[in-house]
């Protein structure tokens, strides 16, 4: 396409040159018309400048366009290098904005999975003051059962049903914590701290549990007792994962045992590294259960005792009473 400019160019030019030749040679003849001497003289210039104007309107022409061209070029390529300048600049900006998002984005979960972990920490610690708690309810109960009191023995063992079922809800929050915690922090580019927590600070309250389970257990075989929780199992406790105190009796060792096997997996220590501490404890209560379970069987035994001894005395004084005439 140039090349039939520059031809086109050329033959215009030559054209031009040709009109301008003629022009020229008018406008000398003209201006230098003074005299036949004059006219000679123009002649002459004529003739000198007359054979340029067409090769160099020829010249010109083929040029021109190639010159056009080039301008053109020289334009759009700066066009484009404006354009490509804008659009890395724009690039940039915008792979700087994605950084800086990322950036944040990480800081973000970096600073959730610190706060989720510290969280974790605290409630930890805080599980162990709900086993000793437990097992008061649990003297007491004892207490008033030795006394005959129905009505406050229940309320102590609804406590400590409560009790244990915020340990085994803790246990289990933590377990999911633990579990959220590893997850998340797999998806991450950078490391994390590794959750962790405190070994040998957490009471076992499976003991607790099975004593819970001796406690009720004794309470039933007695008929007033018995009677009072048939009216008191429906009622609901604290925490809804149990529903009912009945419920929660019947289930809660299972769930305990269940939630801390379920820590052990998530948090990836064995039971004696989180139990360690107080596994001597553990014994003992273990221990205490036992014996305060016999003391109950022997109270029980010499209640039902007396209490039959007190029906044959007023039987025996019942058939020696003689009829009124």
């Amino acid at each position: 396409m140039i090349i039939l400019k520059c031809l086109l160019g050329l033959i215009i030019g030559a054209f031009v040159g040709f009109i301008l030749r003629i022009g020229s040679g008018i406008a000398i003849y003209v201006f230098t018309g003074l005299g036949f001497w004059y006219i000679n003289k123009g002649d002459q210039l004529t003739a000198i400048i007359a054979p340029f104007f067409e090769p160099t309107g020829a010249i010109i022409g083929f040029i021109y366009p190639l010159w056009v061209a080039f301008r053109e070029a020289s334009r759009d390529k700066a066009a484009r290098t404006e354009e490509e300048r804008r659009s890395r600049e724009a690039r940039e900006a915008q792979q700087q904005r994605e950084r800086n998002q990322a950036a944040s984005e990480l800081e973000k979960r970096k600073n959730q999975l610190a706060s989720l972990l510290a969280t974790t920490q605290r409630e930890f610690l805080s599980l162990p003051e709900l086993v000793p708690s437990a097992d008061a309810h649990l003297d007491r109960a004892e207490h008033e059962f030795a006394d005959g009191a129905f009505a406050p023995f229940w309320d102590e063992v609804e406590h400590a049903a409560n009790k244990l079922a915020a340990y085994h809800e803790g246990v289990r929050r933590t377990s999911q914590h633990a579990s959220d915690y590893e997850f998340h922090a797999s998806k991450l580019s950078v490391r994390v701290p590794k959750f962790s927590l405190p070994e040998g600070e957490l009471p076992d309250a499976r003991p607790v549990a099975q004593r819970l389970s001796q406690v009720v257990r004794a309470a039933q075989k007695n008929f007033q007792f018995a009677t009072i929780y048939e009216q008191r199992k429906a009622n609901q406790l604290l925490y809804a994962g149990f529903g009912t105190l009945g419920a929660a009796i019947s289930s809660l060792g299972s769930a305990i045992s269940s939630s801390l096997q379920e820590l052990s997996d998530s948090v990836h220590y064995s039971l004696g590294d989180l139990l360690q501490g107080t596994r001597d404890q553990t014994d003992r209560m273990k221990s205490i259960s036992e014996q305060e379970a016999e003391s109950l069987k022997d109270y029980q035994q010499k209640l039902l005792a007396k209490e039959d001894e007190q029906s044959k005395m007023l039987d025996n004084i019942q058939r020696r009473r003689k009829p009124s005439p």
